[in-house]
């Protein structure tokens, strides 16, 4: 603390009016889109390990379980971790830069998992994968958030968060066809590397071409930052005082953190296995699970995420202070019980056509999670509370998700051709958990939203 004062009583003393006009429609909605096209990148870089599961199995002789760790735990803990400090950094300084530094370090972490010949190697460069791309939301969405006036947000972040569905979609549709051609073609000959195996092709072809976004961020302008606190300097606001403003709303804040984090619990869960349950027991190829799934989480997860960012700026519009929480609280009530039955069905196509509706519900809540959480907090600890969220998103989500089915299908089942069985449990049991802390939030951020971030 600085002397007797506090970030209550800073946060007491309102800002001047920011008088200076929104930029440019056009412009604006030019930075979502760089801003999105660099997140489906992201993606691709961290979801094309999906569809190399049995390869990876097979030339490193590692376990379900393994396999599980290397999808999300060895990601997801340092791209938490390490993005509360990058959330801070963000907050004070060039957010534009930030993000440029960690696509060139992630781009490079993905080429590194074609170097891997070991599970610790391949480990070590999804740990490397995850630290480049924690420094992207927490700055985007802080970006994103200086753009756009309040009642547009919700539709402008959604339209940054359908960067998720573009890449892992077009991850497993061009990954699909990718893995079937390196496999049919066998190791690989590569001057200076010496002999390559398939999926270390595979990190290789989708790790190069992601350097070619950096002079398009380089575009991006670093926008005036708007719902400023007062008194609060150059500096930023200090961490004992930020901690202090989270904890005085706890009940909005974690409500929301926990509640979306169990829900990427599942949604990781069905992402990483779906791939490998199509494969190891309905026989389908790498190329047509690629195809058919991938065709399915570009389209329906599109229209998911830009759905609950329309539905929510409508429900502003009728009077709803609380339309966020609101839409992202009954569109996973709805979520469970269909995520739960999808993996379970012996027909495949039963299987795919359950699959539809639980991408377009799984995808809606985020960008309208990311808009509620502006809604509340000011700009000087939006980046930070951005990474709050992701740190729960990822170390629940990705640390739990992926390896809960590969544990479960090892110890709780024993039987590789339980992974259906696995996916239905992981989502049974974070589904329920999932509800019940959004519900338990939902009053607190009705009050905290009417009062505005203050």
């Amino acid at each position: 603390m600085r002397g007797s004062r506090t970030l209550e009583t800073v946060v007491g003393t309102p800002a001047p009016p920011l008088m200076a006009a929104w930029p440019a429609r056009g412009y604006s909605w030019y930075v979502v889109l760089v801003l999105s096209l660099t997140y489906a990148v992201s993606f691709i870089d961290r979801q094309v390990i999906n569809l190399l599961v049995e390869s990876l199995r097979e030339d490193l002789d590692i376990s379900d379980g393994q396999i599980g760790m290397l999808q999300g735990l060895a990601f997801g803990v340092f791209y938490t971790l390490l993005g509360i400090p990058i959330g801070r950094l963000s907050d004070r300084l060039n957010r534009r830069n930030i993000i440029v530094a960690g696509a060139g370090f992630w781009s490079l972490a993905t080429c590194a998992c074609g170097l891997a010949g070991t599970f610790g190697q391949l480990f070590a460069a999804r740990v490397g994968v995850g630290v480049g791309e924690g420094a992207l939301s927490p700055a985007a969405m802080s970006i994103i958030g200086d753009y756009f006036p309040a009642e547009r947000r919700p539709l402008a972040l959604s339209v940054y968060v359908m960067g998720t569905s573009f890449g892992a979609g077009i991850a497993l549709i061009v990954g699909g066809f990718v893995v079937s051609w390196v496999t049919g073609h066998g190791a690989f000959d590569v001057p200076l590397l010496g002999q390559l195996a398939p999926w270390q092709v595979t990190f290789l072809m989708v790790g190069l071409p992601s350097l070619l976004l950096l002079p398009l961020l380089v575009t991006v302008r670093e926008p005036i930052r708007r719902d400023v606190l007062a008194g609060v300097g150059a500096s930023g606001v200090p961490a004992r005082e930020a901690l202090a403003y989270f904890w005085a709303r706890r009940r909005a804040y974690l409500g929301h953190m926990l509640g979306l984090s169990m829900v990427s619990v599942f949604t990781y869960a069905i992402a990483a296995w779906v791939p490998t349950l199509f494969m190891r027991v309905h026989g389908w190829s790498a190329r047509d699970i690629g195809l058919v799934y991938g065709a399915i989480t570009l389209g329906f997860g599109m229209a998911g995420v830009v759905a609950g960012g329309w539905l929510a700026g409508r429900l502003q519009r009728a009077g709803h202070a609380d339309a966020n929480w609101r839409v992202m609280f009954f569109d996973i009530l709805l979520l469970v019980p269909c995520a739960i039955l999808a993996p379970l069905p012996a027909s495949p196509w039963a299987s795919m056509a359950l699959l539809a509706p639980v991408v377009f519900m799984s995808t809606l809540p985020y960008g309208v999670a990311a808009a509620a959480l502006q809604d509340i907090t000011p700009n000087q600890l939006r980046a930070q509370a951005t990474a709050f969220y992701l740190f729960g998103l990822g170390l629940l989500g990705l640390g739990l998700g992926p390896a809960g089915v590969g544990f479960a299908t090892d110890w709780v089942f024993g039987d590789p051709l339980a992974v259906g069985r696995s996916i239905s449990l992981v989502c049974g049991i974070a589904g329920p958990i999932a509800i019940a802390c959004l519900a338990i939030g939902w009053g607190r951020y009705r009050q905290l939203v009417v009062e505005g971030p203050r």
